[in-house]
């Protein structure tokens, strides 16, 4: 993983220790979000059965999966549920690439926003 790609998740990664977290919550998706298929798929039928606390999502980028769940699993519909997320409006992936790609930091502006962070963490904690 490219060290601009690493500094671009950090700061995610800080946000996910303070934002609060359901415990309950289990989220599954599978190549990409278009298919319910390998591991994930066999994880997901298995964890409905034997966890039955947990609320189960499965994310899917395609509507026809999400109506072919709706027929094929409705008996597990009391304990789970498939969403569909369709695409985000005026965010492109790619041009977020691209500016990643072009994102320059001199090393002490890092060093600085690593240090705001950390206080944030701190802080938060």
């Amino acid at each position: 993983m490219s060290k601009i790609l690493k500094l671009f998740l950090y700061p995610i990664y800080l946000l996910s220790k303070v934002i609060p977290k359901n415990n309950n919550l289990i989220v599954f998706a599978s190549s990409k979000g278009y298919y319910f298929s390998d591991n994930s798929k066999y994880l997901f039928l298995y964890m409905n059965k034997e966890y039955e606390d947990k609320k189960l999502v499965w994310i899917s980028r395609d509507k026809k999966l999400v109506n072919d769940w709706e027929e094929k699993f409705n008996f597990l519909k009391e304990h789970c549920e498939v969403v569909y997320l369709d695409r985000t409006e005026g965010i492109s992936s790619t041009q977020l690439k691209n500016t990643l790609k072009t994102f320059s930091v001199s090393k002490d502006e890092i060093l600085k926003a690593f240090d705001i962070l950390e206080q944030l963490k701190k802080d938060f904690t």
